[in-house]
């Protein structure tokens, strides 16, 4: 397996206090083969440019970037990069410490793959002390023909194949949108559906600022100008991106709501319970959490698991007593997560069927967090 140099873009405004966050969140790496390319973005009082001139005078893996003029790192991350990966990291975000050796391992397994992204969490406040909001679960993809023009392209990076991505003129921060087509204009795309990114959604963020119609036809100008640059993604014949597992989305997204696991350094150890589960579906799931050890409808072992999921459909209702009474027993004062969809599970009726071992049960967007 190649051992990648990935070359971390951050461009900072107004975010001078994220400095030291994001910098940690490099050194935490596991993938140690990289290099961090950053600038000030021109804020007022320069307040990330002194911390970080500092950083690169006392590590030479971190090199700043002298901009000729405003967002030019913003659009052209590869901009003073000397690595095969390129990874755009906005300042205030967290990335998982496994980010790297994830992208490391999907780029030597799929060379056909040109650009990644991944699943995310979204933080509503930069002062929250955890991860707090709404888990992510949609695919982000249209099958029609290409990645949605609205994907939240999260913890995007792409091999340094591309010199310069054409952005002259534009000013609604649609470099997400660019990156993405210009790089699937050239391989595919593959968004790994597993949590490697915290989304800080913060109260200034230009992505919660209000638009008036003129200023939304002024970002729609925009988009078809990107979009008319590439015909060939047009081709409804050819698939610009991975789909090998979307036929398993709703049960890969059970992983989502799980915590603390997603950013944990070492190999985790998870419980899939779904009655119905094919054997081509524990492949996939295992082929996404490679470096996870999976194991699947284990009722009785009483093993220790750093996760208990469990996915309910109608189809396997049934089979709910049988499978909850074996839990209990056999792994009891554990927290496991049981996804479903909300429409078809009275939250009451289960609790007043199973109250004789269950002592708390709440809800959360189709998650059910039972305590045994």
């Amino acid at each position: 397996m190649k051992n990648y140099k990935f070359s971390a873009s951050t461009s900072f405004f107004k975010r001078g206090d994220f400095v030291q966050q994001m910098y940690q969140q490099l050194l935490d790496q596991t993938h140690t083969n990289w290099e961090w390319i950053v600038t000030d973005d021109f804020s007022e009082d320069k307040n990330a440019e002194q911390e970080l001139r500092e950083i690169c005078a006392r590590d030479s893996r971190v090199k700043y970037f002298d901009q000729e003029f405003k967002m030019q790192l913003f659009y052209n991350p590869q901009l003073g990069c000397s690595g095969d990966i390129i990874l755009q990291t906005d300042s205030d975000d967290i990335i998982s410490p496994k980010l790297m050796e994830q992208y490391n391992y999907w780029f030597n397994k799929r060379p056909d793959v040109y650009g990644l992204s991944c699943s995310y969490a979204t933080k509503e406040a930069i002062d929250y002390p955890s991860l707090v909001g709404k888990w992510i679960t949609e695919s982000n993809y249209d099958l029609s023909v290409q990645t949605k023009v609205e994907s939240m392209t999260m913890g995007r990076a792409w091999r340094n194949v591309i010199p310069h991505f054409e952005s002259e003129g534009f000013k609604w921060y649609q470099n997400d949108t660019n990156i993405l087509r210009h790089v699937e204009n050239v391989g595919k795309w593959f968004w790994i559906p597993r949590v490697l990114y915290w989304y800080n959604h913060t109260p200034d963020s230009f992505s919660k600022a209000k638009y008036n119609q003129e200023q939304l036809d002024e970002v729609e100008v925009e988009r078809q100008i990107i979009e008319n640059r590439f015909p060939k993604l047009d081709n409804r014949e050819e698939c610009s991106f991975v789909i090998d597992y979307l036929s398993i989305q709703n049960k890969l997204a059970t992983f989502y709501e799980s915590d603390d696991i997603h950013f944990a350094k070492t190999k985790q150890s998870v419980n899939f319970i779904d009655p119905d589960i094919q054997t081509y579906e524990k492949e996939l799931i295992r082929e996404i959490y490679w470096d996870w050890d999976i194991k699947f409808n284990d009722l009785e072992s009483g093993q220790h698991y750093d996760e208990i999921i469990m996915y309910l459909t109608s189809k396997n209702w049934d089979d709910v007593d049988n499978i909850i009474s074996k839990l209990s027993k056999n792994y009891s004062g554990r927290l496991f997560r049981m996804f479903c969809k909300t429409e078809e599970f009275d939250v009451e009726k289960f609790n007043t069927k199973f109250d004789f071992f269950i002592w708390n049960i709440t809800q959360d967007e189709g998650f059910l967090k039972v305590y045994l």
